[in-house]
């Protein structure tokens, strides 16, 4: 009798294995892009002379309200800052810089980037927003072969 109470526990505990895999474990829906390339051309620091302090950049899944400055001011302080911008360098210079949270974008979706630029100014004189690039990555990964059409 204590072996088949063992085997039927081992089979209920083989059970809730495969019920956490299929029902609890999460699924992606699409895959994952590492990161986005995103670049702009360096505005400087005296109205594009010279050379800004700081840069900040911002991303979000939500498309920024663009129409007034309280909107975008919104939209801003509730995006993802990107992290490991690089210095700014001199106006005119062509820039790069990627953006990667760490569990990645996903595809099939629109990001919205915008960024500005700070001098060494106490407080900071920051530039008005940039213009918004949006960044989208196309799902072309296939659904899985189906194996057990009956």
């Amino acid at each position: 009798m204590k072996t088949s109470t063992a085997a039927w526990l081992i089979g209920l505990a083989a059970l809730a294995v495969v019920a956490a895999v299929l029902f609890i474990v999460p699924f992606p829906v699409h895959a994952q892009v590492q990161s986005f390339t995103l670049t702009w051309t360096s505005p400087g620091d005296d109205n594009g002379i010279g050379t800004a302090a700081t840069y900040e950049m911002r991303w979000s899944a939500t498309r920024p309200d663009t129409t007034s400055g309280t909107a975008m001011n919104t939209w801003w302080q509730a995006a993802t800052p990107v992290v490991g911008l690089p210095n700014p360098q001199i106006a005119g210079t062509t820039q790069t810089a990627n953006a990667a949270p760490t569990s990645g974008f996903l595809t099939g979706v629109n990001y919205y980037f915008v960024i500005k630029a700070c001098d060494d100014a106490v407080p900071a004189n920051c530039s008005p927003y940039s213009n918004v690039a949006v960044k989208f990555q196309a799902d072309t990964l296939p659904p899985r072969r189906i194996i057990d059409l009956r």
